[in-house]
């Protein structure tokens, strides 16, 4: 498959370095193509690194499993607007690090805490309130 991202195996143990670390632009690109093309995800998460957020993803074809990250910027245009199976780990990304993914078709939060972070919170919420009040529930 034509793409930046690594191909590894199932249960390769890999530093971080060995990683590729792309653009986000390109990462996106990429991570698009492969699920678009079929794959699936496996997982897209943040973690801290010293001071910066990064992404990583990993995802799988019928035959390959691949990996990359990337910077995260403080909003990017979401994947899950144009590919669905991205949804929920946005959803996490946004809850944790109070990274917003603009354009998510229904961006709500997966638990009630406040980020990591110390940004404002993405989903509004007061969490001196036991029970979230800006909950957009679904409707029919």
């Amino acid at each position: 498959m034509d793409t930046d991202f690594l191909e590894i195996s199932n249960g390769q143990a890999l530093s971080r370095e060995q990683i590729p670390h792309l653009r986000f632009d390109d990462f996106q690109q990429n991570a698009m193509k492969i699920v678009w093309g079929g794959g699936k995800v496996v997982q897209y998460f943040g973690y801290a690194d010293d001071s910066a957020v990064k992404l990583m993803a990993v995802l799988r074809t019928d035959k390959l499993l691949l990996v990359a990250g990337c910077d995260a910027p403080d909003e990017y245009p979401s994947f899950s607007n144009k590919c669905e199976p991205f949804q929920l780990f946005e959803r996490e990304i946004a809850e944790q690090f109070g990274i917003v993914p603009k354009y998510h078709p229904w961006l709500k939060m997966v638990r009630y805490h406040p980020n990591s972070q110390g940004k404002e919170d993405v989903f509004g919420n007061d969490y001196t309130k036991d029970i979230p009040g800006n909950y957009p529930y679904y409707s029919v």
